[in-house]
């Protein structure tokens, strides 16, 4: 769109191959009050994207302290569709009190809430791989994902437009699916069976915590889950259709966009004997 970007972040090689679009690259960390300050000088608008962890409200603090003393017109952060403590979700909590320090700053704002990207199934794609299966403790409740890339392209747009200031978008895909539609989606975009399998609650919660993830992350997810189960998940809202422009992305488009990262390296096209996939 071009408008000028610089990123703060806090590995820089990561995104070293962005500056060759001319984006700005500054590396540091937003607990040091001292560096979000300076990587604020001269923008004007803020587009927040912060890991969920138990400091993110402190450093979602100091960059609203950074953009007060600056020229700072607008803030877009990016949040939860599941927002407030009534969910139980340490990290609901978390982004809800992040958005009210925004609001009581008197800053501009927008909040884009997505529930669930379509990403957070490559997760599985090594299970996938191994496997031909993945495992979650979801029945046959319907999920309602976006994809991460509609989500950049409504904030690059609510970023650029300047009409949207006060506004809080819960952002949808364009269906809502069950687990066992989505392995029949990946099915077809590897032309090999995947196969969803429901774990309990403590079988899955217990794997989280052996893989290394830390008890708040591993109970989120549990009690997430619960949530998808009791229909919470399955709204599909008209936000992302209009702020697009267009119809979102679908998740057979993303299993067929991301079907390297699901295939066995060297594995034979052929589909397993047992499926049977009508022609496109």
């Amino acid at each position: 769109m071009g408008a000028p970007v610089r990123l703060f972040v806090r590995d820089r090689e990561r995104v070293a191959h962005l500056a060759a679009l001319g984006v700005e690259i500054l590396q540091g960390d937003l607990s040091n009050r001292y560096q979000v300050a300076a990587a604020m000088e001269g923008v004007e608008r803020i587009f927040c994207s912060n890991p969920l962890d138990q400091s993110m409200v402190e450093k979602e603090r100091n960059l609203v302290v950074a953009a007060l003393t600056s020229n700072v017109r607008h803030i877009v952060k990016l949040s939860t569709a599941l927002i407030g403590p009534k969910w139980g979700l340490s990290g609901s909590r978390w982004h809800w009190e992040a958005e009210e320090t925004i609001r009581a700053s008197g800053v501009p704002y927008t909040f884009l809430r997505p529930l669930f990207f379509m990403q957070h199934l490559l997760r599985f794609a090594s299970e996938i791989r191994s496997y031909n299966a993945f495992y979650a403790p979801v029945g046959g409740a319907r999920i309602s994902m976006v994809d991460a890339r509609d989500v950049a392209t409504v904030a690059a747009r609510v970023l650029t437009q300047g009409n949207h200031l006060g506004c809080a978008y819960n952002l949808s895909g364009a269906e809502a699916l069950t687990f066992n539609e989505a392995a029949e989606q990946l099915s077809l975009a590897i032309n090999r069976r995947v196969h969803y399998v429901t774990r309990s609650y403590t079988e899955y919660q217990e794997g989280l915590l052996a893989a290394g993830m830390p008890p708040w992350q591993a109970l989120d997810m549990v009690r997430f889950f619960d949530l998808v189960d009791k229909g919470v998940a399955a709204e599909i809202t008209s936000e992302t259709r209009a702020l697009l422009g267009r119809s979102p992305r679908t998740f057979g488009q993303f299993a067929r966009d991301h079907a390297v990262l699901f295939k066995r390296p060297g594995a034979l096209s052929a589909m397993a004997a047992d499926v049977s996939i009508g022609a496109a």
